[in-house]
């Protein structure tokens, strides 16, 4: 029995004092005695000794695994249950983009340089038979851009040969919200739209100086009143409804005030809202004033109101071995930040062989695994390690 390398004691300013395991994701709060023996054992783990223990206390401490017979033991059972779900090949996430072109000019954004390539009848064609050759119990697919509403047809079209295949699937849209026609809003539900993320830079002045149409004419009006006709159709009864607000040093000020706007404005639709920060970070974005990981530090325990962590162990699709972004072109990719990068491509679904690169797909699924590298084993928030770290491990392999 030994105390476990993934405890962390906590003193508050009220002299409260807790003990958090991130194995277990439990926080305990503890009497001042209790602390100073965690205390010194958290310096000599060694001089754990609990023969004078209360068995209860014991069994309890060893259920929160605050007391662990091997930290390896544990941490190799989390690495279980994630390639579990790494390698379950009865789901599908596919990331579709049926153009490459964008009715915006966002000064931040990194698709620049995309030729407007437009998905044929033919690549949906493709797309649908690689689904009904994976035969997936589970299909999600995630309508990406440039901005996906430009071709709305394509989305239409795809969706009604998934249905009339038999394939059963959920959706979301990524969009920038300002094509969102009532039109298209009447046919969100025959393309099983189950959520749509718009995206605001924050108030109206400043959103519009950055999230312009390429003509250089102003898009945050249009935007909001679009997303309420959205709220008052029917068919997002029981849709979600994200919007991402971006946030970055000349703007931070900003998001409470928009948020605040946005969720009294919204509030009489009775609808699943979900308003959140979207971080502008250097590393896609390196001439914006960009925050750093202090600043977003900050923000978040400045802002939230419950910040406790969430150790499911859910990865992004760039590690789950059947899901894939497809370009307009049939281009197979494992990240949405690779669309149009040769060097990350994998192969193309006109293919026979579909995944041609083997390398960059091996980089993806394994080479980002934090638990393949003792450093990383050994550090406290392993069980949260989300997309960023994947994103940053995959550069570095590379």
């Amino acid at each position: 029995m030994k105390y476990s390398t993934f405890n962390e004691l906590i003193k508050l300013d009220n002299n409260k004092k807790y003990i958090y395991n991130s194995l277990s994701n439990c926080l305990l709060q503890i009497e001042d005695d209790m602390y100073s023996k965690f205390e010194s054992l958290s310096s000599d783990s060694s001089s754990l000794n609990v023969s004078n223990m209360d068995t209860k206390i014991l069994n309890k401490l060893s259920e929160f695994k605050i007391f662990t017979e091997n930290d390896e033991v544990e941490i190799d059972r989390l690495h279980m249950h994630m390639l579990a779900s790494r390698f379950d090949a009865t789901r599908m996430n596919l990331t579709i983009a049926p153009t490459r072109a964008c009715n915006f000019n966002c000064t931040y954004c990194y698709e620049v340089f995309r030729p407007a390539e437009h998905m044929t009848k033919n690549t949906e064609d493709k797309i649908l038979d690689f689904v009904k050759k994976s035969n997936p119990k589970k299909l999600h697919i995630t309508w990406y851009g440039g901005e996906p509403l430009l071709k709305f047809e394509t989305i239409e079209r795809l969706s009604n040969k998934l249905s009339e295949n038999g394939i059963v699937f959920s959706g979301m849209l990524i969009t920038n919200g300002y094509l969102l026609t009532k039109n298209i809003i009447s046919k969100l539900g025959d393309c099983e739209i189950k959520s749509i993320q718009f995206t605001l830079d924050g108030v109206e002045s400043v959103h519009d100086k950055r999230r312009m149409l390429l003509s250089g004419g102003k898009t945050y009006k249009r935007i909001l009143l679009n997303i309420t006709e959205l709220l008052k159709s029917s068919v997002s009864q029981n849709m979600i409804i994200k919007i991402r607000i971006n946030v970055d040093q000349s703007n931070i000020n900003d998001y409470s005030q928009v948020k605040e706007s946005l969720q009294t404005k919204f509030l009489q639709y009775n609808r699943n809202i979900v308003i959140y920060p979207g971080w502008v970070t250097g590393e896609t974005n390196p001439d914006l004033p960009c925050l750093s990981k202090s600043d977003i530090s900050e923000f978040t325990l400045s802002n939230s109101k419950s910040f406790f962590p969430n150790n499911s162990m859910i990865e992004c699709m760039a590690r789950h071995v059947n899901s894939f972004l497809i370009g307009p072109n049939g281009d197979l990719y494992k990240c949405w930040h690779n669309l149009g990068n040769e060097n990350y491509k994998l192969g193309n679904i006109y293919d026979d062989r579909l995944i041609i690169n083997d390398l960059v797909l091996s980089k993806f699924i394994i080479g980002t695994d934090p638990f393949l590298h003792q450093e990383c084993r050994k550090c406290k928030i392993l069980p949260y390690v989300g997309v960023d770290v994947q994103w940053k491990g995959l550069k570095i392999s590379s």
